[in-house]
């Protein structure tokens, strides 16, 4: 019986080391390291409830979410119900790189207001294991087994700590003055 144990154990760890070089599957957020969050993390202040699609692996709007009812070619695809981190910006087609939280004009025309979706991840402190479906570590080896949410799409723009970037966009406005 140890024996068994033992060589599944081997066996499991040998596979998480031949893999870890591969991309994740497109459905799954890539994993974050084991250990606190960083500064810039999302700050995840606005959580919804949204569906996604298990087989598109993607975030689905209510038009969507109808025509995979509709369309024979989506009944095999499972819904399921997941948190998604929500995000409202404004955005300047003229100058992308100028997108911000705050409203504001660029070349003379109204920012558009725009609202982002990402994924909610569960990721466990302790050892690195991620899912979107579950808050609770099914790592059997892992001591820790503390879980935290993380949003998928952090640290991109809008999926940043709101406030850090203020400051920088504060301090970056500074310096262009003194100048």
């Amino acid at each position: 019986m140890r024996r068994t144990a033992l060589a599944a154990l081997l066996s499991a760890t040998f596979l998480t080391v031949a893999l870890a070089g591969q991309e994740p599957p497109p459905h799954q957020p890539a994993p974050r390291g084991p250990g606190p969050r960083p500064p810039d993390a999302c700050d995840l202040k606005k959580i919804e409830t949204g569906s996604f699609c298990m087989h598109c692996g993607g975030l689905l709007n209510d038009e969507q979410v109808a025509e995979h009812a509709k369309n024979k070619e989506f009944k095999s695809h499972r819904i399921a119900k997941r948190k998604v981190c929500v995000k409202k910006y404004y955005h300047a087609p003229c100058h992308p790189e100028n997108d911000s939280f705050e409203k504001g004009k660029c070349c003379g025309e109204d920012m558009e207001e725009l609202v982002d979706r990402a994924l909610i991840v569960y990721l466990c402190e302790g050892c690195g294991w991620n899912s979107t479906e579950t808050d609770k570590c099914q790592e059997p080896i892992c001591t820790k087994k503390k879980m935290r949410q993380e949003c998928a799409a952090q640290p991109n723009f809008p999926h940043t700590n709101e406030k850090l970037w203020r400051e920088k966009k504060a301090k970056a406005e500074r310096e262009k003055k003194g100048k």
